[in-house]
């Protein structure tokens, strides 16, 4: 009997209003994402990935935001008809989220201690959890729990000195130790499902691979699933087990992250990895795919990708294609391949 997914994403659609008209941001978004595993989302900045992590938190805003259709199951439960006090028990509990940039994220006038402790005393009182802080129960009690368990976590994460370090202000942490107490924050809840929005691209090159080999070992010492969304594909191939590759709303290749990434089949995603520059590469000789994201307010009527795609064919300017299996670990959404054999036809002709 095949394992019940701890997040499964069913036919996500996502209409957001501007002032300019309706933007489809979501375009029927298929994800699924096993226990204990970890998946990239990537595409180029505008394709839909930080919406579709803040979805399965509900925290698009509606309105502006309207969910035309589509599910989203989270262990077993419904997540799209969940009311919002059903949601303010899951959210930072069993799913917690890490945003983008550590120093928008932590407010500036508040010490470290006091924002995790707020956080670790607002997950007990939606949840009525207080396992999570030990076994006191008054609020005097909870309060020094939650700040224990704080100094535990920051430790984790390996920031030095925490006892001393938690009742500083975020402007006296460098940007990875910042990104470090976020991680921890996030842990307060000892969450089931882990979303970190970009959680390496405010940090340089040498803190980004710290964050990334604590991002590795949490994984297995705390059992998380983690949903990553980046568009740095080198992070992907480091860190993850899946990838999904997202195109303007719709997921348009998947799998496990090394066949992807060793047979990339859908022609986006062979362009997003000839961008990628390397020792050999030599001046004027590196690749980008060309064109822009289309204006989704008015998005093509099939493919989204078609208009920037040198192997487009008529019937991507109608249809968007259904998802084709090569391989029982390699799906994606192409009319270059075929439904029933997964092999490569003769369409792949210029227009």
């Amino acid at each position: 009997m095949t394992e019940q997914p701890l997040l499964d994403i069913r036919n996500l659609y996502l209409d957001i209003k501007t002032f300019d008209g309706t933007s489809h941001v979501l375009n029927g978004v298929n994800l699924t994402l096993r226990r204990g595993a970890v998946m990239g989302l990537v595409g180029e900045t505008g394709c839909g990935k930080t919406l579709t992590g803040l979805s399965v938190s509900r925290l698009v805003a509606t309105p502006p935001g309207n969910y035309p259709r589509g599910e989203i199951w989270f262990d077993g439960q419904d997540v799209m008809n969940m009311s919002e006090a059903q949601m303010r028990k899951l959210r930072g509990r069993r799913i917690a989220m890490i945003f983008q940039d550590p120093a928008t994220n932590l407010n500036p006038v508040f010490k470290i201690s006091e924002q995790m402790i707020d956080v670790a005393l607002h997950i007990v009182a939606e949840t009525g959890d207080t396992s999570l802080l030990g076994k006191s129960t008054s609020a005097g009690g909870q309060r020094q729990a939650a700040r224990q368990r704080s100094i535990e976590l920051l430790e984790h994460v390996g920031i030095a000195d925490a006892a001393r370090r938690i009742d500083g202000y975020p402007h006296e942490f460098s940007g990875g130790m910042r990104q470090r107490v976020l991680i921890a924050m996030a842990l307060l809840g000892q969450p089931q499902l882990l979303i970190a929005d970009e959680p390496t691209t405010a940090l340089d090159v040498s803190v980004q691979a710290q964050i990334l080999r604590l991002f590795n070992g949490l994984v297995k010492e705390f059992n998380l699933s983690v949903l990553l969304i980046t568009h740095n594909l080198g992070v992907v191939a480091q860190l993850c087990d899946e990838v999904a590759v997202m195109y303007a709303g719709n997921i348009v290749e998947s799998g496990a992250a090394r066949r992807v990434f060793k047979t990339p089949s859908h022609p986006y995603t062979q362009g997003l990895l000839r961008s990628i520059p390397t020792p050999q590469t030599k001046r004027g000789e590196l690749e980008g795919v060309p064109g822009n994201i289309p204006n989704l307010i008015h998005p093509p009527g099939g493919c989204r990708f078609a208009p920037r795609c040198p192997k487009a064919m008529p019937v991507c300017d109608t249809t968007f294609p259904a998802m084709t299996a090569l391989e029982p670990d390699h799906q994606l959404a192409c009319y270059l391949y075929t439904k029933e054999t997964g092999t490569q036809t003769n369409a792949d002709k210029r227009r």
